[in-house]
């Protein structure tokens, strides 16, 4: 009886030992059912974009070790996890091998999910300005610079001519050199940084003399002379006069325009009015004090009549001011579309709206160039 009663008490035990927490089945393999952003955890997203954050649905996904998108491997820091969700950041690179999989690995199995990740291009939109003199600072705009390798060391720009610069400053967003002896005017090629030695040609050219609408020396046109200037303040640029706008506007609307003339329009454009959309318009502008108070009325006119409102901070933000430097502005010709050009419109300039208001701002070397 006594060796009936540690056996049973040996059994009971060895049971009760079999039941325990270490010893429970294992999670299976993970499983993804889908994708949502962090923001909308409801909505569920076929592909995403590099820098964003998201959300993988499924099981299993507790002690998830590695996220994959493409061929890059998110950092382990940016991943958290538990059994139905993992919280990830994709990658801000530019992918090696492109397979559109998301690729998720626990301690129990891998998993693949069709997921693909947008690629941004590589955007190149001009020059903060485009007549930078030699010793000072031009600056290139555009986007995601730093995906395609264009980097403060290894990046070369060359002027047309063959003088080349090094990059003073790097970002996302622009590139920074010092204009060198023996620049000329025309494109520049950026080539960037091994291994990826990614080049491009600028849209913009440097000491751009394209596409000139108007000779302000003298001023041919009319509602624009007495605004004719060549400086102190603002001091010229590349010898170029400019239409000083120190001027209170009455506002109801009025038609008060500080440049009206006739100016020559691209024969592409004269020939085909779709072609606008291959083209830009651009001029330079100083603003300061009262700066430009409101959007900039841009008219082409006779026969018909075609208008927009450029906004030259490009947030609606009022007055615009351009921080004691000339600027270079862009405006789409495609602001203008389906108007039919003549070989020789009239254009006008002025700042129109409802409300009386003050301006300080030069403006000048009004262009219309290639994209």
């Amino acid at each position: 009886m006594k060796k009936s009663f540690l056996y049973f008490l040996l059994s009971l035990l060895t049971g009760f030992a079999g039941c325990s927490k270490n010893d429970d089945p294992p999670p299976g393999a993970p499983v993804i059912t889908h994708v949502t952003t962090s923001t909308n955890r409801v909505t569920p997203v076929t592909n995403g974009e590099l820098n964003q954050w998201l959300v993988i649905i499924g099981r299993n996904l507790s002690r998830t070790q590695k996220v994959e998108f493409n061929d890059l491997v998110a950092e382990y820091k940016d991943i958290y996890s538990s059994d139905t969700l993992v919280s990830v950041q994709v990658p801000r690179k530019i992918p090696g091998t492109v397979n559109n999989k998301l690729t998720l690995t626990t301690d129990h199995g891998t998993v693949t999910y069709d997921f693909p990740i947008e690629i941004p291009q590589l955007k190149n939109t001009g020059f903060e300005f485009d007549y930078a003199t030699v010793g000072s600072t031009l600056t290139i705009l555009g986007d995601n610079f730093d995906l395609y390798g264009f980097l403060k060391e290894g990046t070369t720009v060359t002027f047309t001519g063959g003088a080349t610069a090094q990059l003073t400053e790097a970002t996302a967003t622009s590139l920074k050199l010092t204009v060198p002896n023996g620049a000329q005017a025309g494109a520049l090629t950026v080539k960037g940084a091994a291994p990826m030695n990614t080049s491009f040609t600028t849209t913009a050219h440097y000491l751009d003399s394209r596409g000139i609408l108007m000779n302000m020396d003298p001023f041919g046109g009319w509602n624009g002379a007495a605004f004719i200037s060549s400086g102190p303040d603002p001091a010229p640029f590349a010898g170029k006069k400019y239409f000083k706008i120190t001027k209170a506007f009455g506002g109801g609307w009025a038609w008060d325009p500080f440049m009206s003339n006739r100016v020559p329009i691209p024969a592409e454009i004269v020939a085909d009015k779709t072609k606008v959309s291959n083209y830009s318009l651009k001029f330079e502008l100083y603003a300061s004090g009262n700066g430009v108070p409101s959007p900039i009325n841009i008219v082409f006119q006779d026969p018909g009549y075609k208008e927009t409102w450029f906004d030259p901070s490009g947030k609606g933000q009022y007055p615009f001011t351009t921080g004691g430097k000339w600027l270079t502005m862009t405006v789409p010709m495609s602001a203008f579309a389906d108007h039919a050009f003549p070989a020789s419109p009239i254009m006008e300039i002025m700042i129109r709206g409802d409300q009386p208001t003050n301006a300080n701002f030069a403006i000048t070397n009004f262009r219309i160039v290639p994209k």
